[in-house]
């Protein structure tokens, strides 16, 4: 008999049992029904918002703004490295200061972009779950 799951010709009856297993990958028959794909139902939805109305409408803007605010801060860090290489001809220790403090302030700007980006993917696993548990009441 052949094994659904992965195709080799190893599968064993045990007993009377309607279960049967395959010596390749030790999936028996119980476990192939479960892990079939079944085709979930299609709908026209083209994108999030026509698909899953967000309760938080303010959060995504106030994420958004601290998304352009986190690469504002990046750009002023590159200013500020690039201000401290040029204007530190004689003096390596304003080089240095300008270096640091410019890698720092960019790196900030890093953390505003990641903290931005994580809030969004909240936002976003809150809707989608929302629109899953609307789903799934509907089939019900």
């Amino acid at each position: 008999m052949k094994c659904d799951l992965c195709g080799a010709n190893s599968m064993i009856n045990y007993g009377n049992s309607e279960s049967k297993l395959c010596e390749k990958c030790s999936k028996t028959t119980e476990g192939i029904e479960l892990t079939k794909i079944k085709t979930a139902p299609t709908q026209n939805l083209e994108s999030k918002s026509e698909a899953t109305k967000s309760n938080y409408g303010i959060a995504q803007k106030i994420t958004s703004l601290m998304e352009f605010i986190g690469w504002g801060v990046i750009g002023i860090g590159g200013l500020i490295v690039l201000i401290g290489i040029l204007g530190a001809s004689q003096d390596a220790g304003f080089m240095i200061l300008g270096l640091l403090s410019g890698l720092a302030t960019a790196v900030s700007g890093l953390f505003l972009i990641a903290g931005s980006q994580i809030t969004k993917a909240m936002v976003d696993n809150a809707d989608y779950t929302r629109e899953i548990l609307t789903l799934m009441k509907n089939r019900a």
